[in-house]
Formats: C-alpha cells, sequence, structure tokens
C-alpha cells in the first residue's frame, strides 16, 4: 500500500471515530494502535459507554471500489479470536462519496437493535446486510 492510501485510510479512520464520539460522547474513542494488528479493530471505543457499544469490532474502509464482504470476513476472522462475544461491522464508503454506509451480518444488526434478542445457533438469519451509518448508530444504545 502506498503513502497516499495510508494517509487516506488514516484520515477515513479518524473521521469514522469521530462519529461515534458525536454519538457516544461519555466514552472514549480512539484509532488503534496500528501495530496491534488483528488484536484491535480499525476504531476502538471503550470507557463510559454502553457494553454493547464497548464490543463493536470495527473495520473502516474509504475506496474507489469499496468491498465490505471481503473486510467482513477479515472482521469475523479477528473477532473469532476472542473469548467474548464481539460484533463485527464494517463503515465504509466509496471515495469522494459522502454516504457512508455500515456491513454487518443481519443477526449482529438484530443484537444491536435489541441486545435483548436470543441469538440465534444457526445461520439463518447470517446474511450480510447494508444500511446507511446513521440508521445503524440510530438504532443502538
Amino acid at each position: 500500500m502506498g503513502a497516499m492510501q495510508r494517509v487516506k485510510g488514516r484520515r477515513w479512520e479518524q473521521e469514522v471515530a469521530n462519529i461515534y464520539r458525536r454519538r457516544w460522547p461519555t466514552a472514549t474513542v480512539r484509532r488503534s494502535a496500528q501495530g496491534a494488528g488483528a488484536l484491535e479493530p480499525d476504531v476502538v471505543i471503550e470507557g463510559d459507554c454502553p457494553d454493547l457499544v464497548a464490543r463493536l469490532w470495527t473495520e473502516c474502509q474509504c475506496s474507489n471500489n469499496p468491498t465490505p464482504l471481503v473486510k467482513l470476513e477479515q472482521a469475523e476472522r479477528d473477532c473469532a479470536r476472542s473469548t467474548e462475544t464481539l460484533y463485527p461491522v464494517v463503515v465504509w464508503r466509496k471515495s469522494g462519496s459522502r454516504t457512508v454506509y455500515a456491513t454487518c451480518r443481519f443477526s449482529t444488526l438484530l443484537q444491536l437493535a435489541n441486545p435483548d434478542l436470543p441469538v440465534w445457533p444457526d445461520d439463518r438469519f447470517a446474511m450480510p446486510v447494508t444500511v446507511s451509518l446513521d440508521d445503524l448508530l440510530r438504532g443502538m444504545p
């Protein structure tokens, strides 16, 4: 990856962190330590926030040809290394666009909207879904 792509990626992660800070102003939101690799998501939310929010595993992508399903699979592999329940979500947009999307599994979307719902052990709700990031955040605690 070239220097320009790294700068664009860093700026996009910072922008997503700012969006999260506005949504959860009492939380500590930061970009991950870039040396952490698959041990941290691109944007980390911790501190004074709902437990469910602290378990978001956010991967970010801003690209001319975004591949949110590829990034979702990466996030799911990273989450599988943890013993706690994490919620993988890809926050993405096409370069130059103002519209920001979130892609996750339908089961994840259901859990984020209502944490009291049972977690389905089978694949009935495993299909990927994409919603606007605003809609996703509006439906969360």
